[in-house]
């Protein structure tokens, strides 16, 4: 079994008063004698400690690796999830407005139950219905969004049934044009209450921004 080098060794004894000369001699040989064992020890003590570096560097680099490689799983079931969650809300987007439109009134043919209201759509057609006055506000976005915005069509083997629990959100505005007023969504007030809207109303319709 090799012993572990010792870490101090002596090389050179000078004793007494010697000259110069002397003194640098003795050294010079020593320094000749061990130097060699001196540049070998360096040179493994340095291989050791690159050895130690390439395998720090190494592991941070698996460390690195591993890290990325999680993060990337994790965007991924995140974008999977976040896919989910968008293909399930416009399936009750589309299952909402179905069942919507099915619930929209007609036509009002009662002149004195009448509210004829003319409405400019975002792509500058305008249009013109005869809304029951006893009908609520939120009848005319039903009517805009099932209608020209999304041109809902029911087949007659959909399941025409409101998903329980889903809150529809109009995205776009009403205004009346004199004066400029919005309109807001509202599930509670008659059009026939709105001076805005009856006996007859002027609309325009704006999307979100």
């Amino acid at each position: 079994m090799q012993s572990s080098a010792p870490l101090m060794s002596l090389v050179c004894k000078i004793q007494g008063y010697q000259d110069l000369n002397t003194v640098m001699f003795k050294l010079n040989k020593a320094y000749e004698k061990f130097n060699p064992n001196l540049i070998t020890i360096r040179a493994d003590v340095e291989r050791d400690l690159e050895s130690r570096r390439m395998r720090q560097r190494q592991d941070e680099a698996y460390q690195q690796s591993l890290q990325r490689d999680r993060a990337k799983k994790i965007q991924r079931q995140l974008a999977k999830e976040q896919a989910r969650k968008e293909a399930e809300l416009q399936q009750l987007k589309q299952q909402w407005l179905k069942w919507r439109k099915s619930t929209l009134l007609p036509e009002s043919s009662n002149r004195s139950q009448t509210a004829r209201i003319a409405m400019r759509l975002p792509n500058g057609q305008r249009i013109q219905f005869k809304f029951n006055k006893d009908c609520k506000i939120e009848e005319i976005y039903a009517y805009i969004e099932c209608n020209y915005l999304n041109n809902v069509v029911i087949d007659y083997e959909d399941e025409i049934v409101k998903p329980i629990g889903f809150e529809y959100d109009y995205e776009f505005k009403i205004y009346s044009i004199l004066p400029r007023q919005e309109i807001p969504v509202d599930y509670d007030t008659r059009i026939g209450d709105s001076e805005l809207l009856s006996p007859s109303g002027n609309l325009i319709v704006e999307m979100d921004s």
